[in-house]
């Protein structure tokens, strides 16, 4: 009933003039902070009533963003949940979807029994499409910046969730500490996903704090050199050698399958020309059999030997340093 092609909008126009603009009148109490006598509540009143006339206007006129701005003037001056239904129509129309879904969330939540149940319907369905062209972006900054989203304030910083826009379409996101720009941020949000946008560096990581040493551990030498790693490399080539021959036996078992068929469907050792692919496959294996085999008893063997090596050098660097006590504390003796 909403859409933004001009029939809908004219429709949909007749909606937003039948809200009517509740007034101040004198006797009545205004709001907390926006007019304490009768000609403050009578300026109030006038200055909220021609935001209102401004936004029917810009509507009418398919501008239909100032339209919104218009209507959240008027709101802003004379507080009133009817408003909201008219801010969502004028930010669907203008394919602000996010700012949207908001404003008609908080007419139903605001408006409550009040609402009509025609109109809950209509406003209901208009969420549940609006819904499906929405995504979020969760903000991250300083704590009190301004948060803008195209232009539009969203809230200070911490902002109590994610907030909803339009998906399929880049945005800018803007943040404002203290009267300085950040700079700004563009992101493009998937329908039903949540992007994230931060102006918060990741924590480094927190250094521990030093131990207190005494003069002796001050005083004392490094630690011996590290193992070598001859031992380990020796023990991953064994390991792969050994991988190797597995898969060695795993294609001669294959081989003397295919063989032990040959032999059975072959009459007097000659095989026909069905067997062939039968009798190229055994061959095959056989021979990848017997190459696997070699090179993985190969690379077993060179792993022993590099892991045999790896042992002596750590022996022998092990006998090098050896830890000598003195007045100063623990030392190693080369």
């Amino acid at each position: 009933m909403w859409r933004t092609d001009r029939g809908r909008a004219t429709s949909g126009l007749l909606l937003i003039t039948a809200v009517a603009l509740p007034s101040i009148g004198v006797g009545d109490a205004p709001p907390p902070g926006v007019a304490s006598t009768a000609e403050e509540a009578s300026d109030v009143e006038a200055r909220a009533s021609d935001a209102f006339e401004r936004g029917k206007a810009f509507y009418k006129q398919e501008k239909y963003s100032d339209a919104a701005e218009a209507f959240r003037e008027a709101q802003r001056l004379n507080p009133t949940w009817r408003l909201l239904f008219n801010i969502g129509q004028s930010e669907a129309a203008a394919k602000r979807f996010g700012l949207a879904l908001e404003a008609f969330e908080a007419y139903l939540a605001k408006g409550g029994d009040e609402v009509s149940a025609e109109r809950q319907q209509m406003v209901q369905n208009e969420v549940r499409r609006i819904r499906e062209m929405v995504g979020l972006i969760d903000i991250k900054a300083p704590q009190g910046a301004l948060i803008q989203i195209d232009g539009v304030d969203r809230g200070e910083s911490p902002l109590p969730g994610a907030i909803p826009v339009t998906a399929g379409v880049i945005h800018t996101v803007s943040a404002i500490l203290e009267g300085e720009m950040l700079p700004d941020k563009e992101v493009k949000v998937i329908g039903g996903a949540t992007a994230e946008v931060s102006w918060i560096p990741e924590n480094p990581p927190v250094k521990p704090a030093p131990i207190a040493m005494t003069p002796a551990q001050q005083t004392a030498p490094s630690a011996p050199p590290k193992r070598n790693t001859q031992r380990g490399v020796g023990i991953a080539t064994a390991g792969a050698g050994g991988l190797v021959v597995v898969g060695g036996i795993l294609t001669g078992a294959m081989a003397l399958v295919k063989d032990g068929k040959l032999k059975k469907d072959c009459d007097d050792g000659a095989c026909g020309a069905a067997l062939r692919g039968t009798l190229e496959s055994r061959d095959s294996l056989a021979t990848a059999t017997n190459v696997l085999l070699a090179v993985g008893g190969v690379a077993v063997a060179a792993g022993v030997v590099l892991f045999v090596i790896g042992v002596r050098k750590e022996r022998q660097t092990a006998a090098r340093f050896r830890p000598k006590l003195s007045g100063a504390g623990a030392v190693w003796e080369f």
